[in-house]
């Protein structure tokens, strides 16, 4: 397990059940480490795509701001125009713009909207500027809830044409961007975080039931260490979800859960399998006889080699003997035919005296 890396080990969590029980073996801090990166590594995935998609999305808001915002400017924290506009700017999004309400008429003025014969559908989101302040909120099943909220000061002195410069200069600028980027990555790895921590008891309570069907000897190490490796689906399922989707979802939540229960399942039982195979020693008895086969073979192919190495140094002892009778046949051979000549010469003598 120490050295499977980062990604593979993401693949295993997914794609292979015996990953559980080889993870038992690693230290908890280790696992944990595990979760917390693929949480950043998800969470900046989805950082980048969200933050895309809002620079993607500046030209268009701010040619809508250009063509729905009548002049206006800001002075002394009031909002002074000659004009109001009560207007639809997308399917899901209306306008109020109004120097005669305050933000304590935030209430009354939604009703009025979903009053209005002209606003046949109940929105989702209301973008507010009134005399005293700007802001952003939306209605979530009849509850309104303040995203966005900026009250005007005397510090703060605009108009038209300088938001709309401001917004020009934001969609061109990198510092904005890794600004956003930071922000979105810091959102998302909270969320995702606090919602892996919330899930924790969920999942204690799951394995604590799937363990009296198993009968494994469970410590809370352990049990962290299969909560970090079953999110693995989880978080990768929510960030899919929020890319596509731009939103957390509650389904996707619940099918998320489903999921880990079915891999805490499978993880349980590769433990059991792997206790039954080892014993619970954590070493599988087969591998004494690979060992000892492994010893066999390591001590025949020694004794083969010792016999090789003997048999040419007998080979070597034999041709060197050889060759010295060689060499003694060769001297006598020699000598034999200098006495010969010798024996010639000297007869050759006599006759001619």
């Amino acid at each position: 397990m120490t050295k499977v890396n980062f990604f593979k080990r993401i693949w295993l969590s997914l794609t292979d059940f015996r990953i559980y029980p080889f993870s038992q073996k690693e230290k908890t801090g280790k696992a944990i480490w595990f979760l917390l990166r693929l949480i950043l590594l998800c969470s900046f995935i989805i950082a980048i795509f969200m933050t895309k998609s809002v620079f993607d999305g500046l030209p268009g808001i701010i040619a809508k701001t250009s063509d729905v915002l009548p002049d206006f400017s800001i002075s002394n924290g009031e909002l002074i125009t000659d004009e109001q506009k009560f207007t639809e700017i997308n399917s899901s999004t209306y306008l109020v713009f109004t120097n005669k309400s305050t933000s304590e008429e935030i209430l009354n003025l939604i009703n009025a909207v979903k009053q209005d014969k002209n606003a046949n559908k109940d929105y989702v989101g209301y973008i507010f500027v009134l005399k005293d302040q700007a802001s952003y909120v939306y209605d979530l099943d009849g509850a309104i809830y303040q995203a966005v909220k900026v009250d005007y000061t005397n510090e703060i002195d605009t108009n038209k044409d300088e938001i709309i410069n401001d917004l020009t200069t934001l969609e061109e600028s990198f510092v904005a961007k890794l600004i956003v980027l930071l922000f979105f990555l810091t959102v998302f790895a909270l969320i995702t975080l606090i919602n892996r921590i919330t899930t924790i008891l969920i999942y204690f309570i799951t394995i604590w039931l799937l363990n009296t069907i198993f009968v494994l000897k469970l410590k809370l190490r352990n049990y962290i260490i299969l909560v970090c490796y079953v999110s693995v689906l989880p978080v990768i399922l929510e960030t899919i979800a929020i890319i596509v989707t731009k939103q957390i979802s509650g389904p996707v939540n619940l099918i998320c859960t489903l999921v880990s229960f079915v891999y805490m399942f499978y993880g349980l039982r590769a433990i059991k399998i792997d206790n039954i195979l080892t014993n619970g020693t954590g070493k599988n008895p087969l591998e004494k006889l690979e060992n000892a086969i492994k010893e066999a073979q390591e001590e025949i192919e020694g004794q083969l080699k010792e016999k090789a190495e003997k048999k040419k140094e007998e080979n070597e002892e034999q041709d060197k003997e050889e060759a010295e009778d060689d060499k003694k046949d060769v001297w006598f051979i020699t000598h034999l035919f200098i006495f010969v000549i010798k024996l010639f010469s000297l007869y050759n003598l006599n006759y001619n005296i």
